[in-house]
């Protein structure tokens, strides 16, 4: 069996959430026999024509939000009987396919939580319905958690059969920890939506704060912000706040930056998905503080929650108590979130999913 994977990244990417969920599926699908054929998003042409006023006509069903998830490109995936969709974008772009070619999608998140905030207006209902629709289209689709799966088929029954839950995995042999754990950090794509509001609370409102309340924290630790992407005006902000910009970072630059980490910072209000970064801080011996919303779908004593109103409250209420990472519940932890553990417990089930096609 043979899959042309379409990522939707470019070649030249290789850091990130979305990274290492793309290599952990592909992990997977070698580990069940199947051979992997990559294309990215660069192995396409811009497309043009016709679906170009198609695009700009969307903005009245969905609003600008989205917009970006409706750009076309031309692909020949033709001689593929299986093709893994790895963005909603791929579902409209121009494809050349077989007949009968299956299509398997990999939703890193939902959509419309992404764009919408989870909002209940009349473009998020409609963006919602244009998901489903997607994903009907699918032979299968990948979400990262029970609630995800749980809230499309409350909207729609009929593609229950259709989504199994495959959550963000990661390899634990390659996080390592240090001994000195000086930073606090905050790690994350920084074009991504979720995140370019968690940066502007981060350089606003928290960094205020601990300047105000526990300035001696500022002499203890260093306070980081870093990942790819970053835009133009969160060079500023972050030159202005008590954090550092590192950006554009090797893989082997993450998990040394993450070895050093005494806290990870999560203080998101939109999205969904399973935190790669929280997943991440755990298996270097991170703690982690998090919204409510930032830490959903994973269990740790590791991971202290909060509200998001009270986020720089808590983070100084909690650094005064000096608490150590607890080892204790790792191996429960390996059972969800590492890639072969997980896999040693669910390829049978999986496998036959696939076949069945």
């Amino acid at each position: 069996m043979k899959i042309a994977y379409l990522s939707s990244l470019e070649r030249s990417v290789n850091s990130g959430g979305a990274y290492l969920r793309i290599e952990a599926i592909k992990y997977i699908y070698k580990a069940l026999d199947i051979q992997v054929d990559s294309f990215y998003s660069d192995d396409a042409m811009e497309h043009k024509g016709p679906r170009d006023y198609i695009h700009y006509t969307n903005i009245f069903k969905y609003g600008y939000k989205p917009l970006i998830l409706f750009k076309s490109k031309k692909i020949d995936l033709s001689k593929y009987d299986i093709i893994h969709f790895d963005n909603l974008r791929h579902f409209n772009w121009d494809i050349k396919l077989k007949k009968d070619v299956k299509i398997i999608y990999n939703a890193h998140n939902l959509e419309c939580e992404n764009y919408f905030q989870r909002e209940d207006n009349i473009h998020s209902q409609n963006f919602l319905e244009h998901e489903i629709k997607c994903i009907k289209k699918s032979n299968l689709t990948l979400v990262c958690s029970e609630r995800e799966k749980s809230y499309l088929t409350q909207k729609e029954k009929t593609i229950e059969n259709k989504i199994i839950v495959i959550p963000n995995l990661i390899r634990k042999e390659d996080y390592y920890f240090n001994e000195i754990k000086k930073s606090i950090l905050f790690l994350g794509t920084l074009d991504y939506f979720p995140n370019i509001k968690a940066v502007e609370y981060l350089t606003s409102t928290f960094s205020n704060y601990i300047k105000n309340h526990s300035p001696e924290l500022l002499d203890k630790y260093s306070f980081v912000i870093a990942g790819r992407n970053p835009q133009e005006n969160q060079f500023e902000m972050i030159e202005d706040s008590i954090f550092t910009l590192q950006k554009d970072l090797t893989k082997e630059e993450v998990l040394g930056l993450l070895s050093c980490t005494y806290m990870n910072l999560v203080p998101l209000r939109h999205g969904s998905g399973t935190r790669l970064k929280i997943i991440e801080a755990i298996m270097s011996k991170s703690l982690v503080l998090s919204t409510k919303l930032g830490s959903e779908g994973i269990v740790n004593e590791n991971i202290i929650t909060c509200d998001a109103s009270k986020f720089h409250e808590e983070f100084i209420n909690f650094m005064k108590e000096e608490n150590e990472f607890n080892d204790n519940s790792l191996e429960e932890f390996y059972k969800d979130f590492d890639l072969k553990t997980w896999l040693s417990y669910n390829s049978t089930s999986l496998k036959k999913k696939v076949l069945e096609l």
